[in-house]
């Protein structure tokens, strides 16, 4: 709907002889009419609540999927309302760009969204950094803040990637733990071969070896964490990964985002991968084995079956040598018991 206004250039009605002709003249438009023909679609509503990765803010969309609140989990800051207004692209239920009219406070606007479906249950929101007047400004030059990664409640475990079992050749953990041996002189009289138990030290990795594909397990010699994964993607040559710990403490984030990307080894030739892991969402400025919360460089130890295979044939050379060893000595003692 469309209406005309037009205003006189004092306090009479003077000189007003249509709703188009007088001082000034308006054109306003019914703004809830693009509202009600723009709405979130379903590969988003189907889930009416998301939460960010570290569990921070809950984004709940509204029954009608035209309404979108985003809210901090501890309340400490006021409720963002943002309500759909036009669609401007989307494509194949994995990626949809939108402007919203936003609401906060005293403060309103328009802001560019754009939407990537990364699994059944793991979004990647990345919203405009500035808020405009003019909905067609919204996403014309304005940069988009870094994606926010979301999950449902109601996680679903699927297919881990990068199968296979790893060592952990170099680890943050490692650098740090160094780092602070060197700063109070590592004179304690500990060997540096001693088998102490270190937590988030960890001696290998396997991924998806388990019956149904879907867990990472980091191990040592002492201790072991596993993940379940719950979605993956790759883009520009870098693999993302979101899983959870199966069993952690109530003070640990409750799910993770693995980036991980391949590279030769210069110097033992082969092949490193390189793993980081995050607790905040997907932050592309994140350096795979290098920062992050937690980072790790791996080499290979070949496939799942590999290693199974190896595992069930490895006793065998044992057992025949005992066998032969046994068979010689009862050989050689039966000429000394005769004499």
């Amino acid at each position: 709907m469309m209406y005309y206004i037009a205003q006189s250039g004092d306090a009479t009605c003077n000189g007003l002889s249509s709703p188009t002709d007088g001082s000034r003249t308006m054109r306003l438009t019914n703004s809830d009419d693009e509202h009600h023909r723009c709405h979130f679609p379903s590969w988003i509503v189907e889930h009416h609540k998301w939460f960010s990765l570290d569990h921070s803010h809950q984004y709940h969309f509204t029954t009608k999927n035209a309404t979108l609140k985003i809210m901090n989990e501890d309340g400490s800051s006021e409720e963002k309302r943002l309500v759909c207004h036009s669609i401007l692209e989307q494509k194949d239920k994995k990626h949809i760009k939108l402007v919203a009219h936003v609401t906060r406070g005293c403060e309103s606007g328009h802001v560019c969204l754009v939407f990537h479906r990364r699994g059944a249950h793991v979004l990647e929101l990345a919203q405009g950094a500035g808020l405009w007047d003019a909905p067609e400004d919204a996403c014309a030059t304005a940069p988009l803040a870094p994606a926010v990664t979301l999950t449902t409640t109601s996680l679903q475990p699927t297919r881990c990637p990068i199968f296979g079992r790893y060592s952990i050749v170099s680890s943050l953990a490692d650098r740090r733990r160094r780092r602070q041996q060197d700063s109070i002189g590592d004179n304690d009289g500990r060997s540096a071969a001693s088998p102490e138990c270190v937590a988030g030290v960890y001696d290998s990795v396997s991924v998806g070896c388990g019956a149904q594909q879907d867990s990472l397990e980091f191990k040592s010699h002492c201790a072991s964490t596993v993940y379940t994964c719950y979605g993956s993607w790759s883009e520009r040559g870098f693999g993302f990964l979101v899983a959870a710990p199966v069993a952690r403490a109530s003070s640990q984030p409750s799910k993770h985002c693995f980036m991980y990307t391949r590279h030769n080894d210069t110097r033992e030739g082969g092949q490193i991968l390189s793993l980081s892991a995050v607790a905040r969402s997907c932050d592309r400025s994140i350096i795979p084995g290098v920062t992050g919360d937690k980072a790790y460089n791996l080499t290979i130890n070949g496939t799942c079956e590999q290693s199974s295979k190896y595992n069930s044939y490895a006793p065998r050379p044992l057992a025949q040598a005992y066998t032969l060893l046994t068979s010689l000595l009862v050989a050689m003692a039966t000429p000394l018991a005769r004499r």
